[in-house]
């Protein structure tokens, strides 16, 4: 085919100051990174971090009605439809998958997390799964852990699953890094229960006074006012709002090490990615695919889901091993460029692209 495809990208809102999502972080770099050879729409679907209540669920339906209008009338090449494995996401992007596959469209689905990674949603879900997996062309998981747990729930679809790491572009790092006297923490992302918030809060006030670790917490959500409250009675922890792209590198420079104590539902954390590109050592939970990037003592730390205890007792032997902290701070930059960039990682997707393309074609005619 001669030109470029046309690639119609499902995802939440790109706009940075009003989303705190890894989903749209992964659809930014595959939009810029294959920008010479793909010309992207973006097909804005799910809610937003400001809506909410009954209006907001109201303007997340209109948005995917007018989404699956937008698959059923404009020209496109291929519909890559982005799906955690969450209820509202199954429901929404199986709508558009079908509206896709009715045009006689090829389809990219890229899993990213969601509980039922991991639980057996209940009968309807799970018929609403195995139809999107059946209607899609190729399926597209987050590591080879990801693949396999697919695989084995999945069999009659095993030839479509496909692993692409996340990633994310690395800035200039000089290691080791220039330590200030306290060790600096910081968690990124959405305030939400499953993140883990209230273990981290847990373990902060596990930790004795005196010791010179602080906290920054960067983004938004709906526990946003639980924050404040511990913030108001505990001065190590600092509520810092959301960044856009351009910030990424002066906030990973401001920070030792990257907390991220999930309870279930991660794929594979772009925050993690980030971090570890920078230098900054992540301590995580090992939930879907992160022990697959995250091991102990070598790339970062893991430690248990819903454990406060763990959390605090991995920060207390950090503040008092910086050197081991400098060591795990270059292997996890180390694996990152060689295993997490965007530039690598997300390139393949125009050669997926044309040869599902081709294949309908050779369908059709």
């Amino acid at each position: 085919m001669n030109g470029r495809l046309t690639a119609l990208i499902t995802g939440p809102s790109l706009d940075e100051s009003r989303n705190v999502s890894g989903i749209s972080s992964v659809v930014r770099h595959i939009m810029t990174v294959n920008a010479t050879e793909v010309e992207f729409v973006h097909l804005r679907v799910g809610m937003e971090q400001t809506w909410s209540g009954a209006r907001g669920q109201l303007r997340s339906i209109l948005l995917v009605a007018k989404g699956v209008w937008g698959v059923l009338t404009r020209h496109f090449d291929v519909l890559h439809s982005n799906m955690s494995l969450n209820t509202k996401s199954i429901v929404r992007e199986s709508m558009l998958i079908v509206a896709a596959r009715a045009r006689g469209k090829p389809v990219v689905l890229h899993l990213h997390g969601g509980k039922y990674g991991h639980d057996i949603p209940g009968y309807a879900i799970e018929g609403l799964v195995n139809l999107t997996f059946r209607l899609a062309n190729s399926i597209v998981t987050l590591s080879q852990l990801e693949r396999e747990r697919m695989i084995a729930r999945y069999p009659a679809d095993r030839e479509k699953f496909r692993v692409i790491y996340n990633g994310a572009s690395a800035s200039p790092v000089r290691l080791p890094r220039a330590r200030a006297p306290e060790l600096r923490v910081g968690y990124i992302g959405r305030f939400a229960e499953e993140k883990g918030i209230q273990v981290m809060t847990d373990a902060i006030s596990l930790l004795a006074e005196e010791l010179p670790i602080k906290f920054a917490f960067y983004g938004d959500g709906p526990l946003r006012k639980q924050l404040e409250d511990a913030a108001a009675k505990d001065p190590r922890i600092e509520l810092k709002g959301t960044f856009i792209a351009d910030e990424l590198p002066r906030v990973m420079e401001s920070i030792d090490v990257l907390i991220l104590p999930s309870l279930r539902g991660e794929g594979l954390p772009m925050a993690v990615i980030e971090a570890m590109l920078a230098g900054v050592v992540p301590v995580c939970t090992p939930i879907s695919s992160v022990s697959e990037i995250v091991m102990t003592g070598e790339t970062g730390f893991l430690v248990a889901p819903g454990s406060a205890r763990e959390l605090a007792s991995c920060l207390v032997a950090l503040d008092d091993n910086r050197t081991a902290l400098d060591s795990v701070a270059s292997r996890a930059r180390d694996f990152a460029l060689r295993h997490l960039q965007a530039e690598q990682n997300f390139a393949v997707l125009p050669s997926l692209y044309r040869e599902l393309f081709r294949g309908s074609s050779r369908q059709s005619s």
